[in-house]
């Protein structure tokens, strides 16, 4: 049985007064002299297939969805946000759909996916009746919709003090109004048949 051995390269290079890189590589064929100021071979191969990520981290960079966050996984959800939506655009351009939109710039397109995206959050968020009145008309200027016309809603309690009535008197009814819905008490209550009342 033949053992075939592997050997390793480990490069460590002084790149500025407090930073060091170390490299470590198969692919290195020549021996390499330590402590050299010279661009090693494992550099010059990173350079030359590895210029895309530095690209798109540029990318990312300059469109970023990043907030400022001690946390470790809510930067690296941002850090994904950001490879997503380069990589969404990138996919949409080289589609062959015929219905495909034209998209020009990057930050309208970013813009209008994370809408694309929200959009379905928002819309539920309008149908909450008790949504504080700012709240709904800022909703309403996202959606570019004009808000409906709010109906006040008066709550239902089953007693209540005597409209007609002075305040000393403080006359309690669980009887209202048919038409205006106010609570009247039995003095000022007029009793009727229902052929009459109409």
């Amino acid at each position: 049985m033949m053992r075939v051995l592997h050997y390793y390269h480990i490069i460590r290079q002084k790149l500025k007064k407090k930073k060091k890189l170390l490299l470590c590589s198969r692919l290195c064929t020549k021996d390499v002299e330590p402590y050299t100021t010279k661009l090693s071979e494992i550099i010059k191969f990173y350079n030359s297939t590895k210029g895309d990520v530095d690209t798109l981290d540029q990318l990312c960079h300059t469109y970023s969805t990043g907030r400022k966050a001690r946390r470790w996984p809510l930067r690296l959800f941002y850090n994904l946000l950001n490879i997503v939506g380069y990589n969404s655009l990138v996919l949409l351009r080289g589609s062959d759909a015929p219905d495909k939109e034209i998209i020009t710039n990057r930050r309208a397109y970013l813009k209008k996916l994370a809408l694309d995206l929200v959009k379905p959050h928002i819309e539920s968020r309008l149908e909450i009746p008790s949504l504080r009145r700012e709240l709904r008309q800022t909703i309403c200027d996202v959606l570019k919709i004009t808000p409906a016309e709010e109906v006040p809603i008066r709550p239902h309690t089953t007693t209540g003090r005597c409209t007609f009535c002075l305040r000393n008197k403080d006359r309690k009814s669980r009887v209202n109004c048919a038409v205006c819905k106010k609570f009247i008490c039995l003095e000022h209550q007029k009793k009727t048949c229902s052929i009459c009342a109409e």
